[in-house]
C-alpha cells in the first residue's frame, strides 16, 4: 500500500524530544477536569478561535500534524496557563526546542497533503505514482531553500526563528533523511511509471520495448486516427479491440487492476462495523446484501 509505505517514511523523523513534551504538556492540561475547564475558560476570555488541545494517537496518521498545529497556535495561552498553574517546562523557553517543534510542525503539515492526496476513491496508480514523484521533487526544493535560510515554505518556522541563533544544517539533514527514505520505499516506481505513463496517454508518451510483437501493438495504436480522437475518453482502453491490441490490452487492464492504497478495504470495514452497530434489530443475508 503506497500510503501505508508513506507513513513509514515518516518514522525516520525522530522527534521524540519534540513529541514527549508536547504530549505530556496536552495531557497535563486535558487529563485532569478542574485543569481542562479552567484552560477552555482561559482561552474563551482571550477569544481565541481555537476552543481546546487536540490528543494525540499514534495510530492515527494524521493525528501528529494536527496536534502540533494547534499546539503552536495556543504556544502562548498554553504558556501562561501553565505559569498560573505553576507547572514549568523549560522547553517552551528554549529557542533550539521552539525551532524543532516548528520544523516539526512544518513537515508533519506537507506529509499530510501528500497522505490526504493518496486517499480516496478512483486513485489511478499513474495518479499516486505521480503525487509521490511531485513530493520527492519539493523535498528537494525545500532542501535548497533551507540551505540558504529561507523559509518560504516553512511558516511556522519563519515565524519562530531568530537571525542570529538560526542554524538550518539539522534541518537540511532531516530533510535529506527524508528523501533517502522516500527514494528507497518508493524505488519500485522508477519500473512502473512508464508502463503507467503510457497507457495514461500512449500517443505523446515515447516508451521502450523489448518485445517485437508489443513495438508493432504500439506502431498500430498511435497511428490510428480513431482512437487518437477518442484518447481523453476515461474508459479509452475499453475501446481497444482485444483481437487487435491483445498484449497492450493485457498490460492495461493489469496496471489498471493495482490496488495503490488498502483505502476500499477500509471503506468495507467501517460500512461493515456501522451495519454491526448496537442499533440494529436483526440482520438476516437479505439485509447485509442491502446494505452493501
Amino acid at each position: 500500500c503506497i500510503i501505508h509505505q508513506e507513513a513509514l517514511c515518516v518514522k525516520v523523523l525522530s522527534f521524540q524530544h519534540v513529541m514527549n513534551v508536547v504530549i505530556k504538556i496536552i495531557n497535563s492540561i486535558r487529563a485532569k477536569p478542574l485543569q481542562h475547564r479552567l484552560f477552555k475558560a482561559l482561552l474563551e476570555d482571550i477569544d481565541d478561535k481555537q476552543s481546546d488541545l487536540i490528543l494525540h494517537a499514534e495510530v492515527r496518521w494524521l493525528s501528529k500534524g494536527k496536534v502540533l498545529a494547534r499546539f503552536l497556535s495556543l504556544l502562548e495561552e498554553i504558556k501562561e496557563f501553565l505559569k498560573s498553574t505553576n507547572q514549568n517546562f523549560e522547553q517552551l523557553e528554549d529557542s533550539s526546542w521552539l525551532m524543532d517543534l516548528a520544523f516539526l510542525a512544518d513537515i508533519t503539515d506537507k506529509l499530510n497533503i501528500l497522505n490526504l492526496e493518496l486517499q480516496g476513491k478512483d486513485k489511478h496508480v499513474a495518479q499516486m505514482i505521480g503525487s509521490v514523484k511531485s513530493f520527492k521533487a519539493k523535498l528537494i526544493l525545500w532542501m535548497s531553500h533551507m540551505k540558504t535560510k529561507s523559509l518560504v515554505h516553512f511558516p511556522s518556522m519563519k515565524k519562530m526563528v531568530c537571525d542570529s541563533d538560526f542554524n538550518p544544517s539539522p534541518f537540511v539533514i532531516h530533510i535529506q533523511t527524508l528523501l533517502e527514505q522516500f527514494e528507497k520505499r518508493f524505488q519500485q516506481f522508477t519500473i512502473i511509471e512508464p508502463v503507467a505513463a503510457f497507457l495514461v496517454n500512449p500517443f505523446t508518451s515515447q516508451t521502450e520495448v523489448r518485445t517485437e510483437e508489443v513495438e508493432l501493438e504500439i506502431l498500430d495504436l498511435q497511428n490510428d486516427i480513431v482512437l487518437k480522437s477518442c484518447a481523453t475518453d476515461e474508459n479509452f482502453w475499453n475501446l481497444i479491440d482485444q483481437k487487435k491490441f491483445p498484449a497492450l490490452k493485457n498490460v492495461a487492464y493489469k496496471i489498471k487492476s493495482y490496488f495503490g492504497s488498502t483505502y476500499l478495504c477500509e471503506v468495507l470495514f467501517s460500512t461493515m462495523n456501522f451495519i454491526k452497530s448496537k442499533y440494529r434489530s436483526r440482520l438476516t443475508d437479505v439485509h447485509l446484501d442491502d446494505c452493501l
